[in-house]
C-alpha cells in the first residue's frame, strides 16, 4: 500500500513471484543437441531471497540458510535483494574458488548471451535494494555467501548422476542466445520519438509528485523513449511494467542489457518501448520512505494493446493497465 510501503517491507511484507520459461520458444537459436541439457538445467532451480530489515539482515527469511546442492552440478540460483533504502549491496563469498559463477538474467529478463559475466572475484554486486539477479552455478567445494549479517551456506550433497547432465553452455562450453520477445528488442537500431530527462529526488520525479489525477507525459504505444536519468544513485529509479535498455553512461549497468531499476551517479541514457499495455504505468524512487512521501508519479500510455505478434509465443490480447488495477486480492 503506497504511504505504508516502507514500513510493510521493513516488517516482511515481500515476496519473489516466478514466471516458468516457455523452454521450446527460449532455445530457438540452439542447436537441439543442446538443448536437453540447458533444458534440465534451467529446472535446478535454488531460491534466495536478501532482506535488509529495519533491525537485521535476513536469506529465505534466516539469519543463517543452508541451499543443498549436488557437487560438480550446474544449478540456477535466482537471487532477490530488498532494501526499504533502495541501496544495493555486495554478496561476498567467502572462497572465490569454490564455485564458478556467471549471471544469466538481470531483473529478471536474461543476458544478451547465455551465460553472461563470470563473476570469479568472490563477489557478487547487487545494485539496487529492489535487484533481481539469476546466476548459473556450480560448485566443487562447500561455500558461504555473506549479505551483512545473513549468510547462506552452501553445502555439497552426494546423489546420482542425472540421466540429462544439467548444464548452462551450448555444445563444448559455448554460450546461447535466448530468444527474446518482440516487446524487448534491441533499441539501439531504433530513432527514438521522444528525448526527455528524468531527475530523481527524495519528493518527486521531474518535479512531479504523487497525484493520481496527474500525469508525467503521455507515450503513444510502440513509440520508442530515450530517457536521460539523473541524480539516481540516492533516488533508485524503477519503472513498472516496461523494462529499460541501457544506452550509455550508466556506471555499473552493462550496455544492451535490461533492467527495471537505475541508481547510478552518473547520467544514466537508457530507452524503452511501451507495447503490451496502455493506461495508466508508475514510476517512483525505489527508496521507499521517499515513495511514500510522494516521490512517485505516472505516465499515460495511449492506443489501443493491440494482439502481440511475438517472435516466442502465440499472438496473445493484451490487457490494460486499468483491467489489470482492478483486480484486487
Amino acid at each position: 500500500m503506497h504511504g505504508k510501503t516502507s514500513e510493510q517491507v521493513s516488517a516482511g511484507a515481500l515476496g519473489m513471484i516466478i514466471v516458468e520459461d516457455v523452454v521450446s520458444p527460449l532455445l530457438q537459436n540452439v542447436s537441439p543437441s543442446s538443448r536437453p541439457g540447458i533444458s534440465e538445467w534451467l529446472n535446478q532451480d535454488l531460491v534466495l531471497i536478501l532482506q535488509h530489515t529495519s533491525k537485521t539482515f535476513l536469506a529465505n527469511g534466516v539469519q543463517t540458510e543452508s541451499l543443498l546442492l549436488k557437487r560438480n552440478q550446474w544449478y540456477r540460483l535466482r537471487i532477490l535483494l530488498t532494501n526499504p533504502t533502495g541501496s544495493g549491496g555486495d554478496i561476498t563469498i567467502s572462497s572465490a574458488s569454490a564455485c564458478e559463477i556467471y549471471d544469466i538474467a538481470y531483473d529478471g529478463v536474461y543476458t544478451t548471451s547465455v551465460p553472461g559475466v563470470q563473476r570469479n572475484s568472490g563477489i557478487i554486486p547487487l545494485l539496487t535494494g529492489a535487484s533481481r539477479l539469476d546466476v548459473a552455478i556450480q560448485c566443487q567445494q562447500p561455500v558461504d555467501f555473506r549479505y551483512g549479517e545473513a549468510m547462506a551456506r552452501i553445502v555439497l550433497v552426494d546423489g546420482e548422476a542425472p540421466d540429462i547432465v544439467p548444464t548452462p553452455f551450448a555444445g563444448n562450453r559455448e554460450k546461447w542466445v535466448p530468444q527474446r520477445p518482440s516487446y524487448l528488442l534491441d533499441l539501439t537500431r531504433y530513432r527514438p520519438s521522444k528525448v526527455d530527462e528524468v531527475k530523481m529526488t527524495a519528493s518527486s520525479v521531474s518535479g512531479y509528485s504523487w497525484n493520481p489525477d496527474v500525469f508525467m507525459d503521455t507515450i503513444a504505444l510502440n513509440s520508442v523513449v530515450e530517457w536521460t536519468i539523473s541524480s539516481s544513485s540516492s533516488h533508485p529509479l524503477h519503472l513498472h511494467m516496461f523494462h529499460m535498455q541501457v544506452m550509455r553512461d550508466c556506471g555499473p549497468y552493462i550496455t544492451g542489457q535490461y533492467y527495471d531499476t537505475i541508481s547510478t551517479s552518473n547520467k544514466c541514457v537508457v530507452r524503452f518501448m511501451p507495447q503490451t499495455h496502455s493506461g495508466r504505468c508508475v514510476l517512483h524512487c525505489h527508496h521507499l520512505g521517499h515513495e511514500d512521501k510522494g516521490a512517485m508519479t505516472q505516465l499515460m500510455i495511449t492506443g489501443p494493446p493491440s494482439s502481440l505478434q511475438s517472435s516466442t509465443s502465440p499472438a496473445a490480447a493484451a490487457a490494460t493497465c486499468e483491467e489489470w488495477s482492478s483486480f484486487r486480492r
